[in-house]
């Protein structure tokens, strides 16, 4: 079940897409369209939602999301952190990205944020942080096994993103002082 706190632009980008005629006419209600004006990130307009002639009726109710909506709003998400992580490779390992086109650097990039799942790896910034030191490390940062060690000890008071974190720091000193 949704309940939207505040018409947030943005969470409306993501919701709206993904929603089935029904539930559009749910999120509708009297209304005959919405209009928002979601962050560049989510939306490259200003989004319109407008009542269709031959859209349902809306189910009576709350609006309650699908399996499938859900996994949608997940894409749009996903798809947008990706694009995300693809940016900051672009600005700070350009000589790394230069042989990649758009498409296949993005498939770098999804196959970058499962790899980070797997380590238990969340936060945006962290994420980053692992894609930059797969593109350097031309993706053999995980066949590492001191790398490996260290992102699987077992001090539950450094989170894998901190783990992340501290890499990338000893990572830019060592290639600091290297120069």
């Amino acid at each position: 079940m949704i309940l939207f706190r505040h018409c947030d632009a943005n969470v409306m980008a993501q919701v709206l897409p993904s929603l089935t005629p029904a539930n559009m006419a749910r999120v509708l209600g009297p209304a005959s369209q919405i209009l928002c004006s979601p962050h560049s990130d989510w939306a490259e307009r200003p989004l319109r939602l407008m009542r269709s002639q031959d859209m349902p009726s809306p189910p009576a109710g709350p609006l309650k999301l699908s399996l499938v909506e859900v996994r949608k709003i997940e894409d749009r998400r996903e798809t947008r952190a990706c694009r995300t992580v693809g940016a900051y490779l672009r600005q700070y390992a350009p000589d790394h990205t230069k042989p990649f086109n758009d498409a296949d650097l993005m498939t770098q990039v999804w196959a970058y944020r499962n790899e980070a799942k797997h380590y238990g790896i969340k936060s945006e910034a962290a994420h980053h942080r692992w894609a930059y030191l797969q593109i350097v490390s031309g993706g053999r940062i995980t066949h590492n096994e001191d790398f490996n060690r260290f992102m699987r000890h077992s001090n539950p008071s450094v989170s894998p993103d901190e783990r992340i974190g501290l890499l990338m720091k000893a990572t830019t000193a060592h290639l600091r002082r290297a120069q």
